[in-house]
């Protein structure tokens, strides 16, 4: 399946809403034995909350070998394979390490108490 997310998000790949509204399609696809192309042409801008919502989230539930075989990305300019590629390493280390986990959920907690 292919997910072209200029036409779903626009250019701008910016919020965390936005990436959730991309990984629900992933999911949906990944869970009907499809495989995701997500295509990037025509989007100028990305940004990490975008990934966290579309991509990261992902790794909770799928290996990085499983996604790497189902999960293709095309379009990206430069900028946009750079914060993807470390939004999933930042992904891969949260959801592999409780501890790395358990100390930024207790960050992002006391940071929300804080706002």
């Amino acid at each position: 399946m292919t997910i072209n997310v200029q036409n779903i998000i626009g250019e701008n790949c910016i919020t965390l809403e936005d990436g959730e509204k991309v990984y629900r399609l992933i999911l949906s696809a990944l869970n009907n034995n499809q495989n995701a192309e997500l295509d990037f042409t025509g989007v100028r801008i990305y940004s990490s909350p975008f990934f966290n919502g579309a991509v990261a989230k992902l790794l909770g539930s799928f290996t990085p070998e499983e996604l790497n075989a189902r999960v293709k990305f095309a379009g990206l300019t430069k900028h946009g394979d750079q914060v993807l590629r470390r939004v999933i390493q930042n992904a891969r280390k949260y959801y592999s390490n409780d501890k790395f986990r358990s100390a930024v959920n207790k960050v992002a907690a006391e940071h929300s108490e804080s706002c």
